[in-house]
Formats: C-alpha cells, sequence, structure tokens
C-alpha cells in the first residue's frame, strides 16, 4: 500500500491548478479563436423561362443602403435613379427612398420635399392641356409632369406649363433655395455592375440614353453645390462589426461649375447566400464647363465581385471538450509520473508522512 507523503499532496495540488490554468486558457482560446476564411467562387444562378429566357423578374438581387446629406441642395432639385449594365433604369427603388428638407442653419423642415398641388379653383367643366402626351385631362401641374414622364420625354419649362403657373410652382421652388436635403432608403438591385447617382431634375429615358432637364426646374445647373456628406453607406444586409469604408466621408467642392462626383466601388460576398458583402470604395471628382450638356451629381458605380469570402470557426463544441479531456489526462499522467519518480528516488524511511 502506497503511504500518503507531503510530497505527493503538493504534487496533487498543483496538478490541481495546473488543470485549471489549462482549462481556462484553453477556453478563452476557443471563444476568441480567429475566423478561417477561404475564397470561393459564387456566382448566382440565373432564372429561366422554357430553359432559354433569363426571367428578369427573379434576377438575383442585393440592397444598398445610404444616407447622403446633400448640403447646398433643396430636395424639391434632386432625383435618385439606377442604371443597371444595359443601361435600363429601374424605378422599383422609389418606394424605399426618403427626402428629408432642412434649413441653412441644419434644422429640420417638417414639410414635404415637393410642392404640392395648390387647391386652385378651376371653373365648372375645366379641362387642363396635356400637351400632346396623352388624351383626356391634366387639370394639375403634377398631372402634366406625369404625362411627360410616361412618354419619356421632357417637359417644358415649369413657366410654360399654365397649371404650373397657377399653382405656384416656380415661387415655391425659389423659396426652398439654400435648404440642404438629407437622402437616405434602401435601393434593391440586380447583383450586376450598374450605377445610382442623386442629381438634379427629373430622369428621362430618351433614345435609348439617360439624361436629364433642368429647363423644368427654373434653376441655373452651373450655380449648384454638390457638396456632400456620406452619413452611411453599405451593400448588402448591415452587420454590426463591419468596417463600411464611406462612413462619415465629407466632400467639398471647391469651385463653380458642374461637379461630377463618382465613387467606385467593389462588392466582395463574404457568406454564399448572398446577404452580407464588403466593399472597397475609391472616388474621382471631376468638374464640367458650362458648355457641357452633361449634367453634375454625385454617383456610385458598383460592381460585385464573382470571388467570394466564406468565413468559418476554427473549432467545434467536439473539438473543445476533446481538447479539455486531453489535458485532463495529460496532467494526469504526468502528476502520477512524478509521484512515482519521488518515491523510487526516496525510501520510506526517509519521506515524511502525513499523519
Amino acid at each position: 500500500m502506497r503511504s500518503r507523503t507531503n510530497s505527493g499532496g503538493i504534487i496533487a495540488v498543483l496538478s490541481v491548478i495546473s488543470m485549471v490554468i489549462l482549462f481556462i486558457l484553453r477556453f478563452q482560446a476557443w471563444t476568441n479563436s480567429p475566423l478561417t476564411q477561404k475564397f470561393v467562387v459564387n456566382t448566382p444562378q440565373l432564372p429561366f423561362i422554357n430553359n432559354r429566357i433569363i426571367d428578369t423578374e427573379h434576377l438575383p438581387k442585393m440592397d444598398i443602403n445610404f444616407d447622403i446629406m446633400m448640403k447646398h441642395i433643396p430636395c424639391s432639385y434632386l432625383h435618385v435613379d439606377v442604371i443597371d449594365n444595359i443601361k435600363e433604369s429601374d424605378e422599383s427603388y422609389e418606394g424605399h427612398v426618403r427626402m428629408e428638407r432642412f434649413d441653412e442653419k441644419g434644422n429640420p423642415i417638417l414639410k414635404k420635399s415637393y410642392p404640392k398641388n395648390s387647391s386652385v379653383t378651376k371653373d365648372p367643366g375645366y379641362c387642363g392641356n396635356c400637351y400632346g402626351q396623352k388624351s383626356g385631362c391634366c387639370n394639375t401641374c403634377k398631372e402634366v409632369r406625369k404625362a411627360f414622364k410616361a412618354n419619356n420625354r421632357p417637359p417644358p419649362p415649369i413657366i410654360h406649363i399654365q397649371q404650373c403657373v397657377d399653382e405656384g410652382y416656380k415661387e415655391e421652388l425659389i423659396a426652398m433655395k439654400g435648404e440642404a436635403c438629407r437622402v437616405h432608403g434602401t435601393l434593391t438591385v440586380h447583383r450586376a455592375p450598374g450605377t445610382f447617382h442623386v442629381a438634379p431634375g427629373e430622369s428621362y429615358n430618351i433614345n435609348g440614353e439617360h439624361d436629364h432637364y433642368y429647363e423644368d426646374l427654373g434653376i441655373n445647373i452651373d450655380e449648384m453645390n454638390f457638396s456632400h456628406t456620406i452619413n452611411h453607406f453599405s451593400i448588402g444586409m448591415p452587420t454590426a462589426n463591419s468596417y463600411y469604408p464611406l462612413d462619415g466621408h465629407t466632400e467639398i467642392q471647391q469651385k463653380t461649375g458642374r461637379m461630377k462626383m463618382i465613387y467606385f466601388l467593389r462588392a466582395v460576398p463574404i457568406n454564399l447566400d448572398g446577404r452580407v458583402f464588403s466593399f472597397g470604395a475609391s472616388s474621382y471628382q471631376n468638374y464640367r464647363g458650362s458648355n457641357s450638356t452633361k449634367y453634375p451629381g454625385v454617383f456610385f458605380s458598383y460592381d460585385v465581385s464573382l470571388i467570394g469570402i466564406v468565413s468559418s470557426q476554427n473549432s467545434s463544441l467536439m473539438d473543445l471538450v476533446t481538447e479539455l479531456m486531453s489535458i485532463l489526462g495529460g496532467v494526469f499522467a504526468i502528476a502520477t509520473f512524478l509521484d512515482m519518480l519521488s518515491y523510487r528516488l526516496y525510501p520510506d524511511d526517509y519521506l515524511p508522512k502525513i499523519e
């Protein structure tokens, strides 16, 4: 029968302390283990009709979330457009974009971003001119503008539309000069190269080209100041630990002219379900002369990489349990060896006994 000695007791106590320390360190390492990242080809499956026609209604899509403060342009002067890689305008996002008015001091103005239809008294039987855009009557300025937009034709200047003159549109738009506008919302776009922009006026797709017409606003486009701050910009579902390179970025227009600020975005999927993206951004600023027919604005040109990143944790819970059992067995084996060694090196008569 083995004798209980002081050295054996010390070895047992040190073994227990060692196991506790190793258990704690291994558990902390497991909870903070780095993610393993793998590069995969992430090409979404295209939907087809009759095995040969692409179903454009069910193409893979992604969300673009943005919050931009235009510091010197009223909301009524601005419009948000999306153009995909085949130059088709997509207006399905309109219900997801909001514009909020602010005064020169940054205080919110709790009014609509665009002049509302005034209650102008009309004669009984009045039928407003639609300027050849549709049959029937256009009794308000809004109805005239919608008729032109439905035909992708630019409307004449506001001062030449009688309904707009009667409703005082021009006066209201002039009164908004000097205001700022917060443009924010979510755009649902195809997972394909494209561009969306915040620019003045309303868009019209004429002869296959996307263009803007400013006469309708009655403003001088060359005097617009497109200085802006991007409060937030993300692609896909926002996550708590993601880095968004454009958040808090401010761009100041340095001189008078038609400034085109374009941001180039390269999105990379970081999982296989296509809901979360990481992206890099670079920017370019250009000024166009007063004789240019191109319009100013803030542009975001985006593309989605075919190479995605899949992240996974290095070890599972079963791996943790296995390693803890290994620590337990290893410490027990070493403690047994040390106890036997001390017992063999010293005769029983020399070992202090534990009473």
